[in-house]
């Protein structure tokens, strides 16, 4: 015990380093196990910031970097208070959004999304990409991506 006590005291900046680099590895192992998004709803503008109802959208899915789902359709949502408690959260608008169904539940591997919407009317075309490392999107309801 005496001969612990003494290593101890003389190694102290060591055990430190090891249980950072402990710590570190632990987090990084919690960080890559994110959940994948089982719905994204996004919202989709006309070129003057107008809700646009009329675009056509699309997603390829990825699990790993295998394609899962080619060109899943999104489904116009006809108002957003179906999802979400729209007066408990500051959304501007309820109109313009999509919905997508990923079939990734309870995913926690690498995944990636591409939707792609484009609008008829205006001919434009928007593309938004997610993956376990980027999401520019927000959680709300503790189940909804919202992008």
């Amino acid at each position: 015990m005496v001969i612990f006590l003494l290593w101890f005291m003389n190694n102290k900046k060591w055990i430190v380093l090891f249980i950072v680099l402990l710590l570190m590895l632990h987090i990084e192992l919690i960080a890559g196990t994110k959940t994948a998004p089982e719905t994204v709803l996004i919202n989709v503008l006309t070129p003057d910031g107008k809700p646009d109802e009329t675009s056509i959208c699309f997603a390829d899915i990825y699990k790993a970097d295998e394609l899962f789902v080619q060109n899943r359709s999104l489904e116009l949502i006809p108002s957003m208070a179906k999802y979400i408690d729209i007066k408990k959260w500051d959304l501007d608008r309820d109109k313009g959004y999509y919905k997508l169904d990923t079939g990734l539940k309870g995913y926690k591997g690498k995944f990636k999304m591409i939707v792609n919407c484009h609008s008829t009317v205006y001919h434009t075309e928007g593309i938004v990409k997610l993956n376990n490392t980027h999401i520019p999107c927000e959680m709300r309801e503790g189940k909804y991506l919202i992008c």
